[in-house]
């Protein structure tokens, strides 16, 4: 009888384990490198190596140098790792107008050195450049990232140029949200614009323009959060690649903007930031003559020279005690699906 149950337990056990979920494949790793010391000497070589349909998270660490390329993530669970963030620099020189080496002409946001268009996207430790304004001295739209997939993370990352560098957009209400960790981001006018739900997380803000604006997002109509900057530091600091170098007459900026509005419904939050800017005592700027009385541009618990708000226009607004609670990076980013960046 005993024999009888052990036998019984025995084959519960092995059928309890023939059935439990098998844990998820490994990770695999390509690496590239401009010695030929990796697999690849391109970024897009590597791209081009992984099947259309993957559905397992692929690596490609990047080792260091400057990759003069502009890239498309068109495939998810895409993982881009720099071997240092100074020295692992991915940039392109175009600009909204120029002609398009296929034909045509980039718009402001595909000029991109990067465009993402796939979700869980992942890239850390490295430089993404659009270096139109370093060597043009010409500063207008040129994008150095652009977004619009869901589920996309930045750790540890640079982004250089002038007008527009980051668009994190979105083609349709809560269809884009994008994590920023730890990241400098460095332009002039609109520099982080489009209408994804993105939240800053200890992120620097460098604005090398005077009267230039950090913002202008383009939240749309029924979506509950925008660009939410949290603990982040604003800065003005002169950079003589993109300034002096070429634009002689530009200095370090006297005044600048904490955004301007770029739809009726732009939703801008900036929690516990540093202001260590000498932000316009109005704060914030209208585009195109907007109404703003459905934007939301807000402030709570900031601090530095900048943030003063006496003066700031009546159409933005500060954040109550009670209301700041919910601008926490787990409310702002999980969604439907419970996202935990």
């Amino acid at each position: 009888m005993r024999k009888k149950i052990f036998i019984s337990i025995f084959m519960l056990l092995a059928l309890c384990i023939l059935f439990i979920p098998s844990s998820a494949s490994a990770a695999t790793t390509i690496t590239v490198s401009k010695d030929s010391s990796g697999k690849y000497k391109t970024i897009q070589a590597a791209l081009d190596s992984i099947p259309a349909n993957n559905s397992n998270r692929v690596i490609i660490f990047v080792k260091n140098g400057i990759y003069k390329e502009q890239i498309t993530i068109s495939k998810p669970f895409i993982t881009i790792t720099g071997e240092s963030k100074e020295k692992t620099i991915l940039t392109y020189n175009a600009a909204n107008g120029d002609t398009k080496p296929t034909g045509g002409t980039y718009g402001s946001a595909d000029c991109a050195a990067l465009k993402v268009a796939a979700n869980d996207f992942n890239a850390q430790n490295i430089t993404f450049e659009n270096s139109h304004l370093k060597t043009t001295g010409k500063d207008v739209q040129a994008s150095c990232v652009y977004t619009y997939g869901d589920r996309l993370t930045f750790t540890n990352c640079n982004f250089y140029s002038g007008q527009d560098t980051i668009c994190a957009y979105t083609y349709g209400v809560n269809k884009s949200r994008v994590y920023f960790n730890d990241c400098f981001i460095q332009g002039s006018v609109d520099f982080i614009w489009g209408g994804a739900t993105a939240f800053f997380d200890h992120c620097t803000l460098n604005n090398i323009r005077d009267g230039g604006m950090y913002t202008a997002a383009n939240t749309p109509k029924g979506q509950q959060f925008g660009y939410v900057f949290f603990n982040c530091t604003l800065t003005t600091k002169a950079d003589p690649n993109y300034t002096s170098h070429t634009n002689p007459s530009w200095g370090t900026p006297s005044t600048v903007y904490l955004g301007r509005t770029y739809g009726d419904y732009c939703h801008v939050s900036y929690i516990n930031c540093n202001l260590d800017a000498p932000i316009n005592p109005l704060g914030w700027l209208k585009m195109n003559n907007n109404v703003n009385n459905t934007a939301l541009l807000e402030e709570y618990g900031c601090k530095g020279i900048g943030s003063n708000r006496s003066k700031r226009v009546t159409w933005s607004q500060v954040v109550t005690d009670k209301n700041a609670d919910k601008y926490t990076k787990v409310n702002v980013l999980s969604g439907n699906d419970g996202w935990r960046p």
